[in-house]
């Protein structure tokens, strides 16, 4: 059976909200890793019984979205009235596997510390570990699920890489639909920051039809065996690796791009992993250090979410780079060649919720009290992507005129109130003194008269972001924009 473009949506939608579900869980246990003793080898603390809850919770919530997963999936495969009849798995948390996959880390810890190695850097290494340990966890939640669901109604599993799969992961998918277990004798099939998952496949294995990505790992998988003449899973894996024709396919491919996580930090491998689902083959800097945990996961979280809309955003690079001169700025978009943009957040940006609604409310930003001042920002800086891939000449001269225009008919609205009287004549002189006017001051006039923010009409250096906070005003808060606002909105539509 060949997989609808429904049923790959809803896959893709199911593999996305799991993997934010592990990166939440994944800064979560970072977040505790400070309370991490080696005195826990002896005794588990406080430490311990906060992991635990956090895993448990992650651990069902994991497995509840799998379960409404299959049966939508199932809805879409064979029907709603067939798959009624199907059971769904609900495996429990094996909690003594749980705690000895967690128990290494304080041991860990104390020897790397006997050995004098700086307390900081232990600590951080122990950290990744778990980040990457608890990413595992949550994903096979729903690896379980699905996989034992799929037994109970006598089906079979096919495995569905991420974005950037490994070459391991990629080996593994081309086989289609032939897994009945997350493992294989006593290996679990998959690795820590793994983002694969695994969906059942109804009708005869024999039949199944590879998508068009899972073709090219199918052909890489058979040159693989060519060139060997083995069907050892490692010796295959190897092969398919060291390839140069498949420098594409796999992150950790030897000729490969370098888009592997390579970041020292687990809340930034975490984060970073997110990016790379949104944007399949981004670049991505500066993930070592987002700063404050709390609003670099808002702030890419947001972008996550935001960036489907916009499918012509252009951006191929995203990542962290420190602003200290401005403090106030979350982030920035770069043009690059070709139309493409490079994104940058801010770590040590203090812009807060609390801070965007002492802008909106100021009329420095337009927008309703309440709205979510992330969202708004990063909304605003996907503008400016748009922008750079739909030409940024042509666009300012656009929204120039509309100013233009705007501000032409205020004075001859203005004129005939007055009882002034108006001849084409004297209109042309008027828009011929309206274009000679620099941008700041049509920006300026467009304020004064409440037509755009005043960040768009006062402190914005360029028209270019009066576009962009147009833009921003339109998507998150429509009620409050205006008719100005709108016109320059749809220039980016």
């Amino acid at each position: 059976m060949t997989d609808t473009s429904e049923a790959q949506k809803l896959h893709r939608e199911h593999q996305l909200q799991q993997i934010k579900l592990a990166a939440t869980v994944g800064i979560a246990v970072a977040s505790i890793g400070y309370l991490l003793t080696p005195a826990e080898t002896q005794q588990p603390g406080k430490w311990f019984k906060q992991m635990l809850a956090i895993l448990a919770l992650g651990y069902l919530a994991s497995k509840r979205t799998a379960q409404k997963y299959i049966r939508s999936a199932r809805t879409i495969e064979i029907g709603q009235a067939s798959a009624a009849t199907l059971p769904i798995a609900d495996p429990p948390i094996n909690l003594s596997q749980t705690i000895r996959s967690y128990m290494w880390a304080p041991a860990t810890l104390a020897a790397a510390l006997n050995a004098g190695t700086d307390e900081t850097q232990a600590r951080k290494t122990v950290i990744a570990g778990l980040v990457g340990r608890s990413n595992k966890e949550i994903l096979n939640a729903a690896r379980e699920t699905v996989t034992q669901s799929a037994a109970k109604a006598n089906n079979r599993c096919r495995i569905i890489t991420d974005s950037n799969p490994c070459a391991w992961c990629a080996m593994l998918a081309s086989q289609g639909p032939v897994y009945r277990s997350t493992t294989t004798g006593r290996a679990n099939l998959y690795h820590d920051y793994c983002g694969c998952l695994v969906a059942e496949y109804h009708g005869d294995p024999r039949n199944w039809k590879p998508t068009e990505q899972e073709q090219k790992y199918l052909d890489a998988y058979h040159e693989a065996h060519r060139a060997t003449g083995s069907y050892d899973p490692k010796t295959l894996t190897n092969a398919m690796r060291s390839n140069p024709d498949n420098a594409d396919l796999f992150h950790d491919a030897i000729a490969g791009s370098a888009t592997k996580n390579t970041t020292g930090s687990a809340v930034g491998a975490a984060l970073e992993k997110l990016i790379q689902e949104a944007i399949p083959g981004v670049t991505t800097f500066g993930f070592e250090d987002v700063g404050d945990v709390t609003l670099a996961q808002a702030r890419i979280e947001a972008l996550q979410e935001l960036l489907p809309k916009y499918p012509d955003h252009g951006i191929v690079a995203v990542g962290f780079e420190d602003r200290p001169d401005k403090p106030g700025v979350v982030a920035s978009v770069s043009p690059l060649a070709n139309g493409g943009s490079r994104l940058s957040i801010n770590p040590g940006s203090t812009f807060d919720q609390e801070r965007a609604e002492h802008r909106f409310r100021s009329g420095y930003m337009r927008a309703e009290p309440g709205t979510d001042g992330t969202k708004f920002v990063i909304t605003h800086e996907i503008a400016h992507a748009l922008t750079n891939a739909q030409g940024r000449a042509v666009l300012e001269a656009q929204a120039r005129q509309i100013l233009i225009d705007a501000e032409l008919a205020e004075i001859e609205a203005e004129r005939m109130a007055s009882g002034t009287s108006t001849d084409p004549a004297t209109t042309a002189e008027i828009r011929a003194a309206l274009a000679d006017m620099t941008d700041k001051h049509l920006r300026a006039r467009a304020f004064a008269r409440g037509k755009v923010s005043r960040y768009s009409g006062v402190n914005g250096p360029t028209i270019r972001e009066t576009i962009a906070e147009a833009f921003a005003t339109v998507e998150m808060s429509p009620a409050t924009a205006s008719e100005v606002e709108r016109a320059i909105h749809d220039l980016l539509k």
